[in-house]
């Protein structure tokens, strides 16, 4: 789902989206009270945002209309005289944060707008055709160019409603779904002031379930950091580089060094007992004087010598120097690990090694991937809610409208310098707000008015800690309240949670926070390509998810070009083979027929295609292709559509479905003697030549014989294109942070083929990401 604030922000580059920390935050929770007390002690689910009267309220995210009222006029009553607005709209939303091999992980949560400006306002203004968020979808006679009515013709589309404006609470009927950004109204009158209502809305969130935060189905999203350090290993799995070994020793052990033993970075070489050789990092040993006896002719003479000693008794020793292929992580490192369940079972690579199971992890800073013992990995990432904390009332008064809880309660009492059992903004130190900021507390909706006097009558008791009312004004309070609330009137029109078992979390927080998993739902994967039929992006829709988290295409300007540079790739995810003839002209052509795991097209003789060998005459001697066959086997696969076969090869030794050792090949892995196959005199020769083949090759090329292993699997096809772009192509993430079309396009192709159709897709998404 794509969330962004109820009041636009200005989009800032390098941001996942315009959800800017802070800056809406600092201008809320002033003389109102601070989330999730008010005023009293009242619990207070929201905030108070203030806008200027010209600012739009939007929709936060996609979702459907609960209930919405608006009134002509602002008004006042015997407790509050000063007029102020009781229009409102609730919203609902479902955000899908994405599948693991344990399921689906979804969030249902309303968002509240409440105290937005009169009907006589907004007219008065002329900002009523602005507000967009009633549409309906209707059939209509499709009209010519000279606008006259075409018999028997219609076509269906959305149009906007207005708002029906009577004071009373009405709810979806039937209408279209609300889009993110969509104008709900503007700023009205708060009743947070006797003397002067703050223009501005309440803003509010919550919920019935709040299973997700102790992430049940092990999401991976946003970022995810060690929590604890993490011994890691470069190179090759297994044979290449094996991990540290740990050998016992006796206390201050003597070692013997070998050959020219140090390092630059002070590691030790150095020979055991055995007689093998390792080495020991720095630190690991020290130099010790030791005093020995030595017969210097007739005489036995004591002399100090000094000896290299292991300084623990648990020594880690490596096979090769440990700053050359091992490291250690520090907590707090931020990594993608490819373990399960967030992938499945052959999404990622596993071997084993001395009885122990290691998996592959993406260092961010870096982009570089490496080993780990696959138990020692411990991290959360933000699928894991961090430092968010649930509150939940109970006892006596747990039920009530009134904020108890022992945590809260001492932080009003510790922070409320003007003793109004309230927390202001200025009262708070930092520390303090962010804990409050991070809390999801549990109470009765404020706005259900089924039962008042039991959730606010203790504010007449003589105990009670804040200010008391008498019960004269008890009454004028509870007519105030009737006019805000609207919970029974909108339970008569649409289906409500439960209202005494609600969830409220920070609402600026929550936003904040859940921007941060950049996981496409079908509806956005549908405003993204909604050429393409639905079957075929619910197809690849999961695999586009995990690809991203894996590659850390996980800010919206990086997802914006990897769509961008994809649909002119795969044509929207319909290609992920390439045809050999115009698809809008020929789509029963041979060669958009889907592959299969004993067929891919070329194959059979009878399937030759001359497109790939001759139109496309680079391809029958590029990229280690081995002649026409080549051309054709090796066409453009997957999202990135992969095209050759040292492309293939680099992709195939990544995922560990071809013997490093098979080949002869000097990138993308360890060579089997460091040259490329291309490099052969007999390969240059038949190149030179455009002959049709070549025979008599000393280097090997890359054995593979399933080219179609990346169309036929969803997860191969989109895996593929991201591993070429983040590990493969490494300065395309680069030029894609620097918001660079061009340079995207050239860091992934080697040229500017179709740049400006890539710049406008990229351009288009940007508008939809956003």
């Amino acid at each position: 789902m794509i969330i962004t604030y109820p009041i636009k922000q200005e989009y800032i580059k390098g941001k996942e989206q315009r959800v800017v920390p802070d800056k809406v935050y600092d201008l809320c929770e002033t003389a109102s009270g601070t989330f999730p007390v008010g005023k009293n002690s009242f619990w207070h689910g929201g905030v108070h945002l203030f806008a200027a009267a010209t600012e739009p309220i939007r929709a936060i995210a996609e979702g459907e209309i609960v209930a919405y009222r608006f009134c002509e006029n602002d008004t006042g009553d015997s407790y509050f005289e000063k007029p102020y607005s009781t229009s409102f709209v609730l919203l609902k939303h479902v955000a899908d944060c994405g599948s693991t091999s344990l399921g689906n992980t979804s969030i249902t949560f309303y968002s509240l707008y409440m105290h937005l400006a009169p009907w006589s306002v907004v007219t008065a203004a002329k900002q009523q055709s602005q507000i967009s968020f009633i549409k309906s979808q209707v059939t209509e006679p499709e009209k010519d160019k000279k606008g006259n009515v075409i018999p028997r013709k219609y076509k269906t589309v959305k149009r906007t409603e207005k708002p029906i404006v009577d004071g009373a609470v009405h709810g979806n009927s039937n209408n279209l779904r609300v889009e993110r950004g969509d104008i709900l109204g503007f700023a009205g009158s708060i009743p947070d002031n006797f003397s002067t209502p703050s223009r501005g809305i309440h803003f509010e969130i919550f919920m019935e379930d709040v299973s997700f935060l102790s992430n049940p189905k092990k999401n991976l999203w946003g970022k995810t950091r060690l929590t604890s350090d993490l011994n890691i290993c470069y190179g090759q799995m297994p044979s290449a580089t094996p991990i540290a070994k740990t050998i016992v020793l006796g206390p201050e052990a003597i070692l013997t060094p070998s050959g020219k033993p140090e390092s630059k970075t002070g590691n030790l070489r150095i020979k055991l007992p055995d007689g093998s050789i390792c080495w020991i990092k720095k630190g690991a040993y020290t130099t010790k004087s030791f005093e020995i006896e030595k017969k210097v002719g007739t005489k036995i003479v004591k002399q100090k010598q000094d000896k290299t000693v292991a300084t623990t008794t648990s020594l880690e020793v490596f096979p090769v120097d440990p700053d050359e292929k091992h490291a250690q992580l520090k907590a707090g490192t931020e990594v993608i690990p490819w373990v399960y369940p967030w992938l499945d079972e052959g999404e990622f690579r596993e071997e084993r090694l001395d009885g122990k199971d290691y998996v592959q992890v993406l260092i961010v800073d870096s982009i570089k991937i490496a080993w780990a013992e696959k138990s020692k990995i411990a991290y959360k990432s933000d699928a894991d809610w961090p430092n968010f904390t649930q509150v939940s009332e109970s006892g006596t008064f747990g039920a009530d409208g009134l904020a108890d809880d022992e945590s809260i309660d001492k932080l009003i009492t510790q922070y409320d310098k003007n003793k109004d059992s309230a927390l202001e903004k200025s009262e708070l130190p930092q520390d303090a707000k962010e804990k409050l900021r991070k809390i999801i507390v549990s109470y009765p909706t404020e706005w259900d008015d089924s039962d008042n006097v039991r959730k606010y009558e203790r504010i007449m008791s003589s105990t009670w800690k804040g200010q008391k009312l008498s019960s004269t004004d008890f009454e004028k309070f509870k007519t105030h309240l009737k006019r805000i609330q609207f919970w029974q009137e909108a339970k008569a029109v649409a289906k409500l949670p439960k209202s005494s078992t609600l969830w409220h979390p920070h609402p600026i927080a929550f936003i904040e926070h859940l921007a941060k998993c950049t996981c496409l739902s079908e509806d956005d994967l549908l405003k993204i390509y909604p050429a393409t039929p639905r079957d075929t992006r619910e197809k690849y829709r999961n695999a586009l998810n995990k690809a991203m988290t894996k590659y850390v295409i996980n800010t919206r300007l990086r997802q914006s070009h990897f769509f961008g540079q994809g649909a002119v790739e795969s044509d929207y995810l319909r290609g992920m083979a390439e045809g050999s003839v115009d698809r809008s002209k020929y789509p029963d052509h041979l060669s958009f027929k889907e592959e299969t795991s004993d067929w891919w097209y070329g194959s059979r003789p009878t399937e030759e295609d001359e497109y790939f060998f001759v139109k496309r005459k680079n391809y029958k001697w590029g990229n280690g292709n081995c002649g026409k066959i080549d051309g054709q086997k090796f066409r453009g696969r997957g999202f990135k559509q992969l095209t050759g076969r040292s492309n293939y090869a680099a992709y195939w030794l990544f995922r560990n479905w071809i013997d490093i050792k098979s080949f002869d090949m000097s990138y993308g892995g360890r060579a089997g003697n460091g040259t490329d196959w291309w490099n052969d005199e007999k390969y240059k020769q038949a190149a030179t030549a455009s002959a049709d083949s070549v025979t008599g090759m000393t280097l090997r090329p890359a054995p593979i014989n399933d080219p179609q292993k990346i169309s036929i699997d969803p997860f191969n096809t989109i895996d593929s294109g991201a591993w070429y772009i983040l590990i493969f192509r490494p300065k395309t993430i680069p030029a894609m942070d620097e918001d660079n079309s061009k340079s995207v396009t050239y860091a992934i192709n080697g040229g500017y083929g179709e740049e400006k159709r890539r710049l406008d897709e990229t351009t288009k998404y940007k508008s939809i990401l956003y």
